[in-house]
């Protein structure tokens, strides 16, 4: 057992230097190396939780928060494997990120995930920066600001005294709050490190009671921001406020609470958002949307701005993918250039492959050959034929003889070909043609009638359920080319049904 202990012990000195050494986002040890998941005892892997926590800001203060506020509401998400106590998404100085204890170690349990500085620690640092001259002055220049504004009532804008809870040892001691248009708001001047139990902790205070929280900083960091810092921003729609001199010199000019609001912008490339930040532009107070719902205070709708760059981005990748594979299978059409079995499109294939996987489409495996690659290009280049109007990837003598092939021999592609037929105004062509071509020749080898057009589209609207099921395998790359077909859309997204007859 004592040979155990020192093991352990000495894997622990070990990664300590290794942490203190590494680079900054190294996942060297996640403390905690394996995580229990509450709700159904699954054991998950931390080291890549910890990488995602480095690499991925909104999920990082986001998860942050979310583990906080589950384990105050007594069902924690994720717990230690070996003793059970539920964890935290910590960050080292060097901005390694770990999973910690969220209560006091007692020495049971072999993870040590003790930071430098105990919580108690923390608070009273953080404690001391409240009783600053720096924070002093930035309670008066907030302070001004408000008086400045008739729109707050005078007598409500008070200084560090309470705000009272339910119940006589429920409180909180904002440094101001103050009252506008029946809604009571509590500023926090915050200056320096603010434990996320802190931040949670005073976000439901307020909500329980009806108000707002609005931190104000001294300034933003947009480099290398703290953790404190970016564990607000990402809970607040990605804004933040800032009181400076010429917000107080704006305030008292206008007579018009002004403060300065920074938020994230978002810039998204290859579905993967880097946002920039704003300049930083002076704001008056009653242009701010105050969501007490979600204690959230905004100038810039972050969130809404980020979900229209993502569809906008997303829909530009997928109409650039969509013209990159129409190009590629009208370029090496097999009649000249055979695409199933020349290893120099291979890798054109592979990279465009890649890239509608990340638009949600499959498209076969170019190693595939002889089943679904081959019958997938088979029923690209029929779809093409249709929209061009003319046969593509054969020797087929005209857009007739690409529907004839196939309804005798790719019945499952027949629907798809009706469908597109129809879209692009080809039917009273085709049925024409069709007429002329009977007329020529009214039976086949065996001497019995041809069908008609018109009694082969039959035959494909009342077979939907037997040969001339519509193949599922050419659903979503059908929905993909022609995202502007209906019926497409409609069998890509759920199973088989009325077909659009």
């Amino acid at each position: 057992m004592e040979k155990d202990l020192e093991e352990e012990n000495a894997v622990q000195k070990d990664n300590r230097a290794r942490r203190k050494s590494a680079p900054k986002g190294t996942v060297i040890d996640p403390r905690i190396p394996e995580l229990r998941v509450k709700s159904t005892g699954a054991i998950v892997d931390a080291y890549p939780l910890a990488a995602r926590a480095y690499t991925d800001e909104d999920w990082r203060h986001k998860k942050r928060k979310e583990l906080v506020e589950a384990i105050k509401r007594n069902s924690p998400v994720w717990a230690c494997p070996l003793c059970d106590v539920p964890v935290k998404l910590s960050s080292s100085t060097r901005g390694n990120f770990f999973f910690r204890h969220a209560f006091k170690e007692d020495g049971r349990c072999l993870h040590k995930t003790r930071d430098a500085l105990p919580d108690d620690v923390r608070a009273a640092k953080y404690n001391g920066a409240k009783e600053s001259d720096a924070h002093k002055e930035m309670k008066k220049r907030l302070l001004y600001s408000l008086y400045a504004d008739s729109s707050f009532a005078k007598d409500s804008i008070l200084e560090e005294r309470r705000w009272e809870g339910a119940s006589p040892w429920e409180y909180r001691q904002p440094d101001v709050q103050a009252v506008r248009n029946n809604q009571r708001i509590a500023f926090e001047v915050q200056l320096s490190s603010t434990l996320i139990d802190e931040v949670v902790a005073r976000r439901e205070f307020y909500l329980r009671q009806g108000g707002i929280l609005i931190w104000i900083f001294q300034a933003v960091e947009k480099e290398n921001p703290r953790l404190y810092q970016g564990d607000i921003l990402f809970n607040n729609n990605g804004n933040l406020f800032v009181v400076d001199d010429e917000t107080v010199s704006t305030s008292m000019q206008e007579r018009r609470l002004y403060l300065r609001n920074y938020h994230l912008i978002p810039k998204v490339t290859a579905g993967v958002n880097s946002p920039t930040w704003s300049e930083g532009e002076l704001v008056p107070f009653d242009a701010l949307t105050l969501d007490v719902g979600t204690q959230r205070a905004y100038g810039f709708d972050y969130e809404s701005a980020l979900a229209n760059v993502m569809v906008d981005e997303l829909e530009f990748r997928k109409e650039t993918y969509r013209n990159t594979l129409r190009e590629l299978w009208l370029k090496h059409d097999p009649i000249h250039y055979h695409i199933f079995h020349d290893e120099s499109v291979k890798d054109e294939c592979i990279k465009l492959r890649n890239n509608l996987m990340t638009v949600g489409v499959t498209l076969s495996s170019f190693s595939d050959k002889g089943s679904n690659f081959e019958s997938m290009s088979h029923f690209i280049y029929h779809m093409l034929s249709v929209m061009s109007g003319k046969p593509v990837g054969t020797n087929l003598r005209d857009i007739l003889g690409v529907w004839n092939n196939i309804f005798q021999n790719w019945k499952g592609y027949a629907w798809y070909f009706c469908v597109l037929a129809s879209q692009y105004q080809m039917l009273p062509s085709l049925r024409k043609q069709d007429e002329e071509a009977r007329a020529k020749r009214p039976t086949n080898k065996k001497g019995q009638a041809i069908k008609t057009f018109d009694e082969k589209l039959q035959v494909v609207r009342d077979g939907h359920n037997g040969d001339y099921k519509p193949s599922p395998q050419v659903a979503s790359i059908a929905a993909f080319l022609f995202p502007d077909t209906p019926h497409f859309v409609r069998q890509a997204e759920r199973p088989q049904k009325d077909l659009g007859r």
